[in-house]
Parts: structure tokens; C-alpha cells; sequence
């Protein structure tokens, strides 16, 4: 993984580079992140880069070709060290990340932006609770001692760490006084559950999310989408590329046109049209439904922050003029209630209730308290 297959964040590439290159790479770092930016890909690349034989300082990357860097295309460099949350099973004698590290290779080079739920699937206990155990920290610790095979630095990329438990503490010998060149680069993505004792010894690098704009561009360029889709996909996915490119798989049109039309579907007040509608939801299953929900809950929020910014250039021209209609028409307190209403249906499908019910209970709700903005857009 080099710096240059890894979609924007170019502060950040050169902060690490900086490192390097002024010789102050701190021995313990954590890559605070959101889901979807990046940070794994990141610590791989900084961890070729550091170790790689013929870096092209022009270039301000690895060079790709040298013996260190044709083992980190596979993942397989006997120096780098991934640590990461798994289920162990003891009948199965899994008490180590080591029984799952072909998996983890071959779901990081496939999709680098991978989440913990994409993890979920490829073990397959989606049903059982990971974690990073006593074992796995012993295990780390064993491996940090040995000398290096060949590599200037010995390098772990502990994955998640807010999957470490209180047994997360043996390692703090070893955190903060490490073998000579040892890196120890950790990737997460919630930093608020990590154990203080680990996060007190290391240097934080904040990884920011993707703005809108660039989630934009990803997709255009990345998946080869139309602008007007990649807006809707950059619109829900909060800068989270993984999340996006997800999204560009499942939708194949504008839901602008879906979202007019169902407001003119509870301004009607058709029971049957609205029963329809809802049914059509259930065919399609709760994904969909979460979809168009999710939709109409940024094209809500962007209600609010239509009168502070200029939002034009994240919306396409038919969603910018429905935005300044429902700006004009509806007070905060009634954004308000229209928001919560799309979000208390998506967390209800979120929680398995009953599909067609929530969504029949959400168009009567928006049918008896927002007449005036479907009848606007009927016009």
C-alpha cells in the first residue's frame, strides 16, 4: 500500500512523511479516526514507507518495487505485525489473531476501507461478540520481542484497539518502552471507549472524514457515476467512503424525484396510495427503506443549514430549489419535528420493528403536521 493509492488526505501523507524524513516517527501513534477515512490504509502505507529500501524522496512515497514494499503488497512482511478484534473459540483452539490473519489480508487488500461489520461477515460470528483477549496481547508482546527479520522497524498495526479489554493494560510495559525501532501504530475509530492507560501513551494523529465534495468526486471518478447520484451518495454517507461506495451499488437513480413524489403521496391522503408505497418498501426489503430514509434526513438537515451557508454546490439544482422551498415555508420548530419523525422510523427499522407499519405511521404523521410543504411541492 503506497501513499499514492490512498484517496486524499494529502495533510495528512505529508505530516507522516514529515516524520520520517525529520527522524522523529513516534514510537507509539494512534490514527484517530471516523469510519471510512482511510486510517488503515494510512498506517499500512506509513509502515512501507518507513521501511522500505529506495523510498523516492521526489516523490514523497515508498517506491513499490523493492523487496519490503513487494511483501507489503501481500501483507506478508515478516517484520509488520497486525493485531485486530476476533471471536476465539475454544474447541476450535482459536485464541489468536493468527488463525484469522489470511482472512484479514485478503479483506484489506480487497476493500481497505473495510469496518468492523464487513469484518463480522468474513469470520462469519456476526451473532457473537469480538474482542482483542489476554492471549492476543501475550502474543503481541512475544512477536515484539524477537529481532527484527530484516526490516529497520518492527512495526504492529493493532486494528480497533477499543476492542481491548482491561487485559489491554499487559501491554503497557511494551507500549511505552518498546525494543529499539519498534513502531506501534494503532487504528481506531472510536477513541472515547479505549482504555486511558493505553491512549495516555501514545501521540495522537487526528484523521479527518472526507468532506462532501471529495466523497463526491471518489465516486465519480472511482465507481463512474453520474454527478447527480454521487450528490445523493455524498449527501448520506457523512464522508464515510466505505459507506458511499456501498451506496453506489444500490442506487441507480436520483431520489429526488422518489421524495417529491412521496410527499405528494401523504398530501394526498390516499390510505391506498400510502399503503402502496409502504408495501413497495417491504418487497424491496429494509435496506431500501433505510436508503430513502437517510436521504430525506440530510435533505432535512440541510433545511438548517441552508440559512447560514451556501449549500449549491453539494446539491444538484432540483434538490437546491426543493431546500430553499421548505427553508421558506417551515419555522425551525417544524424542521424539527419533521426530522425527528424520519429518524424515530429509521431507528424502528434499525430495531427490526415492522417495516410497513413504521413507514405507514411516518407518511400519516407527515400528512396530519406538514400540509403546507407537500402542497408546495405538488405545484
Amino acid at each position: 500500500m503506497q501513499f499514492k493509492d490512498i484517496f486524499g488526505q494529502e495533510k495528512i501523507k505529508q505530516q507522516l512523511i514529515g516524520q520520517v524524513t525529520q527522524n522523529r516517527i513516534p514510537h507509539a501513534q494512534l490514527f484517530a479516526s471516523a469510519e471510512g477515512s482511510n486510517a488503515l490504509a494510512l498506517a499500512v502505507a506509513f509502515a512501507q514507507y518507513v521501511n522500505c529500501l529506495q523510498k523516492d524522496i521526489e516523490a514523497e512515497d515508498s517506491c513499490g518495487v523493492c523487496s519490503s514494499c513487494s511483501k507489503f503488497k501481500k501483507l506478508a512482511h515478516p517484520d509488520i505485525h497486525y493485531s485486530f478484534p476476533f471471536v476465539a473459540e475454544t474447541t476450535k483452539k482459536i485464541d489468536t489473531t493468527d488463525y484469522y490473519i489470511e482472512d484479514f489480508r485478503m479483506a484489506f487488500l480487497s476493500n481497505p476501507l473495510l469496518n468492523i461489520i464487513d469484518w463480522y461477515h468474513i469470520m462469519e460470528h456476526e451473532n457473537k461478540s469480538p474482542n482483542i483477549n489476554i492471549t492476543e496481547c501475550r502474543n503481541i508482546i512475544k512477536k515484539l520481542s524477537l529481532r527484527a527479520f530484516e526490516a529497520e522497524y518492527k512495526v504492529i498495526i493493532l486494528w480497533l484497539p477499543e476492542f481491548l479489554g482491561q487485559e489491554g493494560n499487559v501491554l503497557l510495559k511494551t507500549l511505552e518502552e518498546p525494543r529499539p525501532k519498534t513502531l506501534f501504530l494503532l487504528v481506531s475509530e472510536n477513541t472515547n471507549t479505549i482504555l486511558t492507560t493505553i491512549l495516555s501513551r501514545t501521540q495522537i494523529l487526528k484523521i479527518p472524514k472526507y468532506k462532501k465534495e471529495e466523497v463526491r468526486d471518489y465516486l465519480i471518478q472511482k465507481a463512474q457515476i453520474s454527478e447527480s447520484i454521487a450528490k445523493n451518495i455524498a449527501l448520506m454517507c457523512d464522508g464515510n467512503l466505505n459507506k458511499a461506495m456501498k451506496l453506489s451499488t444500490q442506487i441507480e437513480n436520483s431520489l429526488i424525484g422518489d421524495f417529491k413524489s412521496y410527499l405528494n403521496v401523504c398530501y394526498t391522503n390516499n390510505f391506498v396510495e400510502i399503503e402502496k408505497w409502504a408495501s413497495s418498501f417491504k418487497e424491496s426489503g429494509k435496506n431500501e427503506a433505510k436508503i430513502f430514509l437517510s436521504y430525506a434526513l440530510e435533505l432535512f438537515r440541510f433545511t438548517n443549514l441552508n440559512e447560514h451557508k451556501n449549500i449549491e454546490e453539494y446539491v444538484d439544482a432540483e434538490e437546491f430549489k426543493l431546500i430553499n422551498t421548505l427553508t421558506k415555508i417551515m419555522n425551525i420548530e417544524n424542521r424539527e419535528l419533521v426530522y425527528k419523525a424520519f429518524n424515530k422510523a429509521f431507528f424502528e427499522i434499525e430495531r427490526n420493528g415492522n417495516l410497513k407499519l413504521i413507514l405507514i405511521d411516518l407518511s400519516l404523521t407527515l400528512r396530519n403536521n406538514f400540509i403546507r410543504i407537500a402542497k408546495t411541492v405538488s405545484k
